[in-house]
């Protein structure tokens, strides 16, 4: 603005000269027309006009020359623009060539990848575009020793049809542990990799370095959690197989009361088949006396039906004893059972539940009682007598014991909720059929039904050695 100003006032003050100029001479001519004045002053006056005009003139030239200076640095300072924004343009152009290109050119490299301990051969993609007919040439050929004799993979040695954009393909070399272990570290192998983009025409290529000499050093963390794991485990394993011996200790503890257990039963069994066995005896010589006394008798009717009153008192004592004396060791061998079979419910129901036994051997313990059952059954079949005195008394008793044991048992099974809760109801039955049953009056027809479920359910476990019990 102060720029423009200056001009406007420059181009002003010239006017005002010149005019003064132009009156002066005119002035002059006047003068000199007139001859009013002396013509050496008037040339004189002419010559002065002349000189400012002439210096005015050299003023408006410098003028006219800064001016053209001026345009001249105008017109190259454009210029000098101008090839600065042509520069700006083909570095825009060139970059938007490069960002395209980077969009439609593939770039796949090769590289060592180290996770876990584990070392892997990875062939990527990194570009933004399809890379297709990807080829490998090795300087030289890594061994197969160096992956423990396995082949290597096919993009390794062979050529890929293509792999899109961030895709991966990879090998496993071996653990770093065993690379480090065989000095495998050491080697350097050089590849070049060849490929081609979208159009058929282009083909990249690339070299790259595997060196295995580089991941010399590394200390994989999770490796270290996964060493520290182990040892942690190793103790846990420990513990428990202190635990274990413990526990076998104490099974075999257990098993030695049991092996007692049993041989007193068989002892038992064995006494009371001596027993039984001299009660034949018994009877035996009693029916011999009987046909002595008999054969001897028949000299008078009257010495034989005394002789025979006598001897029939005699034999229905004594049979009564018999009947008693086995009805007595049959409870003692029933109650030994019973004992046996309560410890082993007990063992199974009313312990810890870290200490709860495996299902196999609720399983085993289910057949057991089912098994006792079915023999306690068979058994009151061959002594229906209804007699206080009756073995069948004492078996009852037992039935209802052992089918109380099933269904304290029946929740302990490994079964669905579906059979358990049958088993528990079939033993409630059987328990209520047996208790209905009075000394007079034999067991109904539901015990053997009931017996019959139970041993039904029994089947459907999978069968396992039997109980050294049974």
């Amino acid at each position: 603005m102060a720029k423009s100003t200056s001009s406007v006032g420059r181009i002003v003050q010239d006017v005002w000269i010149r005019a003064l100029l132009g009156l002066a001479v005119i002035a002059a001519l006047v003068l000199l027309a007139l001859n009013q004045i002396d013509l050496r002053y008037i040339i004189g006056a002419l010559v002065v006009i002349g000189g400012a005009y002439l210096l005015l003139l050299s003023r408006k030239t410098g003028a006219v020359h800064k001016s053209q200076q001026a345009l001249v640095e105008s017109t190259q300072t454009i210029a000098k623009m101008t090839v600065q924004a042509l520069d700006l343009s083909n570095n825009v152009l060139t970059e938007l060539r490069a960002s395209r290109e980077a969009q439609t050119t593939p770039y796949v490299v090769l590289y060592l990848d180290v996770s876990d301990n584990i070392v892997r051969l990875v062939m990527e993609n990194l570009g933004q575009s399809l890379a297709r007919d990807i080829s490998l040439a090795w300087e030289p050929l890594p061994p197969t020793t160096l992956i423990g004799g396995r082949e290597w993979a096919a993009f390794v040695t062979g050529t890929t049809p293509m792999l899109a954009p961030r895709q991966k393909l990879m090998t496993v070399v071996d653990s770093y542990t065993a690379l480090a272990a065989r000095q495998a570290l050491q080697g350097q192998f050089r590849v070049t990799l060849r490929f081609q983009g979208l159009s058929d025409g282009v083909q990249f290529q690339g070299v790259d370095v595997i060196d295995f000499a580089s991941l010399a050093g590394m200390h994989d963390t999770s490796f270290q959690q996964g060493q520290e794991a182990i040892a942690r485990l190793d103790k846990i394993a420990q513990a428990l197989d202190t635990s274990l011996r413990l526990l076998q200790q104490s099974n075999n503890q257990l098993s030695n009361q049991l092996g007692d257990l049993a041989r007193s039963f068989e002892t038992t069994v064995a006494a009371t088949n001596t027993t039984q066995a001299h009660v034949l005896n018994s009877l035996e010589d009693i029916a011999r006396a009987v046909n002595g006394t008999v054969s001897a008798a028949n000299s008078t009717q009257s010495q034989m039906i005394g002789a025979l009153d006598g001897i029939t008192k005699s034999v229905a004592g004594t049979l009564e004893d018999i009947t008693k004396a086995v009805a007595g060791t049959m409870e003692t061998v029933n109650m030994t059972q019973d004992q046996l079979t309560q410890g082993m419910v007990a063992l199974s129901v009313n312990r810890h539940e870290g200490d709860k036994q495996s299902p196999e051997q609720a399983i085993t313990l289910f057949k057991l009682l089912v098994k006792r059952l079915d023999m306690g059954w068979h058994k009151m079949q061959d002594w229906p007598s209804p007699e206080h005195t009756s073995p069948n008394v004492y078996l009852q008793r037992q039935m209802v014991q052992w089918a109380r044991d099933i269904v304290a048992l029946a929740p302990a099974l490994p079964a669905a909720a579906v059979v358990t809760e049958r088993a528990g109801n079939v033993a409630l039955k059987l328990i209520s059929a047996l208790d209905d049953a009075g000394p007079a009056t034999p067991p109904s027809a539901n015990v053997a039904q009931g017996i019959a479920e139970l041993d039904e359910i029994a089947r459907t476990f999978p069968e396992e050695e039997e109980s050294f019990l049974l």
